[in-house]
């Protein structure tokens, strides 16, 4: 699916939190196409880890390839800062997924659910990031800095590739959504598939 933007953030429509969609001035610049929305809250029926957060930051294939080009790297440096705020910001917000049906949710995944951001990779697949609630807000901080940094490098084709060679072992295909998640332990990122996820929450 072509993107009509280079980033998209957005906060549901009752989020008493207007300051973080002014905060969205920070990173705009000439030719940069950023839409910021407050949407309804709404009911899903998908994997827990699908759902969106209450705070979705979007970044899309055009950023990388065109704009990001054109601008250097010094504005990538201020929308790393940015997201860095915005995660801030989602680490306060104690949210919740309330399950009904046959088909609840387990309890044992503390990813946070006040926070989405999701980036498309080079391959055509689109990447969603995951923060664990236990984790401090430093390890969320340096655990973006890294993934944003693997991201430019595999846009960059760097031989020491990072991200190619951990997405080597999921499936390919574009429609495939891969989730990230940082390691508790290791303080890494690591990576799975849908269906990798369903398991890893059951």
């Amino acid at each position: 699916m072509k993107k009509d933007f280079h980033i998209y953030f957005s906060i549901p429509d009752r989020f008493p939190d207007p300051d973080l969609l002014r905060g969205v001035e920070e990173i705009k610049a000439k030719d940069l196409k950023v839409v910021t929305e407050q949407r309804q809250m709404e009911a899903w029926l998908s994997l827990e880890w699908a759902i969106p957060g209450l705070i979705v930051a979007y970044i899309a294939k055009p950023y990388f390839e065109g704009f990001l080009q054109e601008m250097g790297k010094d504005h990538y440096e201020s929308v790393k800062a940015w997201l860095k705020k915005v995660l801030s910001r989602a680490r306060q917000i104690d949210a919740r997924v309330i399950s009904v049906g046959e088909h609840k949710t387990s309890g044992k995944d503390t990813q946070s659910k006040a926070i989405s951001i999701f980036i498309d990779l080079k391959d055509g697949r689109q990447l969603k990031l995951l923060f664990d609630s236990a984790l401090t807000e430093e390890d969320w901080s340096n655990g973006l800095k890294e993934i944003l940094d693997m991201v430019i490098a595999n846009y960059e084709e760097k031989k020491d590739d990072q991200l190619a060679k951990a997405l080597k072992p999921l499936r390919g295909m574009p429609y495939y959504t891969v989730y990230a998640y940082i390691n508790p332990n290791t303080k890494k990122w690591e990576f799975i598939d849908d269906l990798m996820a369903t398991r890893k929450i059951e």
